[in-house]
């Protein structure tokens, strides 16, 4: 979740590419108290565990949510375009994420959340707790 502040720019926030898959989203809370878990429990040493959050949202409607909160405006942008931004500047970072955002118009999640669930405790921000703890902080 901590994500979505870094595609505004201005009053706008940059959708890049079609992105159909939903994803789940995760809040850094969340996720730092399952990593930190990791590294006190024995049965996950070796292991793969796929942690998603609560929800699942495809990057265009979490960027609604977010945008519909903060007061910024969603502004599509091809994965063509930015990577042709990323070129024409030398921006890595901008070449990056339009590679990044192509594999996301592509391919979905995949894995299963159960075992990191049963073995971490599953996550539990919403986007919407997310946005309401992101409001307490700027205030």
């Amino acid at each position: 979740m901590e994500t979505l502040p870094l595609f505004v720019q201005g009053k706008s926030i940059s959708l890049i590419g079609n992105l159909p898959h939903p994803l789940h989203w995760i809040a850094a809370e969340d996720y730092a108290r399952m990593v930190s878990k990791s590294y006190q429990t024995d049965e996950t040493l070796n292991k793969e565990l796929y942690i998603f959050g609560p929800e699942a949202y495809t990057m265009g409607e979490a960027m609604k949510i977010y945008a519909d909160h903060t007061g910024v405006k969603v502004a599509p942008m091809s994965t063509q375009m930015l990577a042709a931004l990323g070129a024409l500047t030398f921006n890595a970072e901008w070449k990056g994420m339009a590679v990044l955002m192509k594999h996301y118009e592509n391919w979905g999640e995949d894995g299963s959340p159960e075992e990191a669930n049963r073995l971490l405790g599953a996550p539990r921000v919403t986007l919407q707790e997310w946005l309401k703890n992101l409001d307490k902080s700027i205030n």
